[in-house]
């Protein structure tokens, strides 16, 4: 796990590594592909130390300058790594950044540089978009993403529970709807599936569809009309889940390979992050409703994750055959606005039925058979 802060063994050896071996091209080998391993600041940090005593004759305390040129040597040896700029700003702390960059302003040059990038091609372009039936759906680039804390500082001795714990996962790129669906997206659906309708209630709480608030702020069969673009709640799992179906079907041809549905949390967090990270992208992400999210609620899950879009880089897939093993409730993430201090990372669970004033949904739309890597 990368709260785990390993020994400094590689910046120890080339601390004491013979001048004879500088600018050695296997040393130097070496040590380039070692940034593959990286997973948190402790280890971006060791590599950093690891390049400058390699290059250099004598072995001072780092400045913030000499970290700067460590990072533009890098970058400039680096296959392809023209992202390493702005990956060391993402995991590197604030006042190491304002030690380094103390006459500019740090946000505003990594904006422009990201924006470089996105222009040159070597950036997927945050505002990359798909419009489905008037709806925007924001792209969220493939990548490995860092789950389980949000950006609190990666010490073990701060995370106080062990779902906190931070694990690395790839996932596919996907597409986020930029807002929570509607009470007028909802009721375009309920127009052609009339099995969910509120007046049909009766035979949805005998499936133990929802519970007997579902819709329970509408009047009838329709919204109030002041509230129609309103996030919908008071909606179940299930219901949630049959609008991505029927959206799916309303997909246009040259989305043939894609799908409608809701994200595992693995996506809802890695969207929520991206968000934040890009002059957010996602409006309401927190504070506003729990969003449902696909999979199974375990409290678990940072040993062993659920979810069939984002793979563990740690842990082999599991001989155990975990469908029964199912939970008894699914995942809800974002908070509502009853709630305080929600993080990003923060996970809920409510039971699939239930309908409340504190839920709503937030489709995704990805390839079909999406799945980790």
């Amino acid at each position: 796990y990368s709260s785990y802060q390993p020994e400094k063994v590689l910046s120890e050896s080339m601390k004491h590594l013979p001048v004879i071996f500088h600018e050695n091209e296997i040393v130097e080998s070496y040590l380039m592909t070692a940034y593959k391993n990286i997973t948190d600041k402790y280890l971006f940090n060791d590599l950093l130390k690891s390049v400058y005593y390699y290059k250099s004759d004598s072995n001072p305390v780092l400045t913030a300058p000499d970290y700067l040129k460590t990072i533009a040597y890098i970058a400039r040896k680096v296959s392809n790594n023209k992202k390493l700029f702005l990956y060391s700003a993402k995991i590197m702390s604030d006042e190491a950044m304002s030690s380094i960059l103390s006459n500019v302003k740090s946000d505003m040059l990594f904006r422009s540089y990201e924006k470089k990038l996105i222009k040159n091609g070597e950036l997927p372009s945050p505002y990359s978009e798909n419009i489905i039936r008037g709806r925007k759906f924001v792209k969220i680039p493939s990548g490995r993403y860092l789950f389980g804390n949000g950006d609190k500082d990666f010490v073990p001795s701060v995370i106080k529970n062990d779902y906190e714990i931070p694990h690395n996962i790839y996932l596919e790129s996907f597409f986020i709807s930029s807002s929570e669906v509607t009470n007028s997206d909802y009721y375009s659906f309920l127009r052609e599936n009339k099995k969910w309708k509120k007046s049909n209630i009766d035979f949805l709480l005998k499936e133990g569809l929802v519970n007997e608030d579902y819709l329970k702020d509408w009047k009838n069969d329709a919204p109030m009309s002041e509230e129609k673009n309103f996030s919908v709640r008071f909606v179940s799992f299930y219901a949630a889940e049959a609008y991505c179906r029927w959206l799916s079907k309303k997909l246009e041809p040259d989305l043939k390979n894609y799908q409608v549905a809701l994200p595992d949390e693995y996506q809802w967090e890695a969207a929520a992050s991206y968000s934040e990270k890009h002059s957010r992208l996602l409006l309401d992400v927190k504070g506003s409703l729990w969003e449902w999210c696909e999979n199974w609620f375990f409290p678990g899950d940072f040993i062993n994750p659920s979810t069939g879009t984002g793979t563990d880089i740690m842990i082999e897939k599991s001989p155990v055959n975990t469908d029964m093993f199912r939970s008894l409730e699914k995942s809800v993430r974002g908070g509502s606005w009853v709630n305080n201090n929600v993080e990003i990372s923060t996970r809920a669970s409510q039971p699939p039925q239930w309908c409340t004033p504190f839920l709503g949904f937030r489709p995704v739309l990805m390839r079909i058979n999406n799945v980790g890597k």
